[in-house]
């Protein structure tokens, strides 16, 4: 599944608040970019499911999840990633 559509996917699911199909959908392409080793796509779902448990209401995970990925993307030169998850924290 491309990137894109499965983010786009999950957010009209989650819209719906069926965060359950948002998440295996995420989690699906999470492993396909993995997998790929495509990482900008890695970083880019890795941001959906933060935004998706927080949608939840899962706050300690979206958090968690945020912080991490702030790391790892900075860490890599994805800053625009990075910034996006820092701002997710807050």
């Amino acid at each position: 599944m491309k990137v894109r559509v499965a983010i786009n996917d999950a957010a009209i699911e989650a819209a719906g608040r069926n965060y359950a199909k948002a998440q295996r959908t995420l989690e699906d392409a999470l492993r396909e970019t993995q997998k790929a080793r495509f990482v900008s796509g890695e970083f880019r779902v890795r941001l959906a499911i933060a935004q998706v448990e927080r949608q939840a209401g899962n706050v300690t995970a979206a958090d968690t999840e945020f912080k991490a990925l702030a790391k790892d993307a900075g860490a890599a030169g994805f800053n625009l990633i990075a910034k996006k998850a820092e701002a997710g924290t807050r």
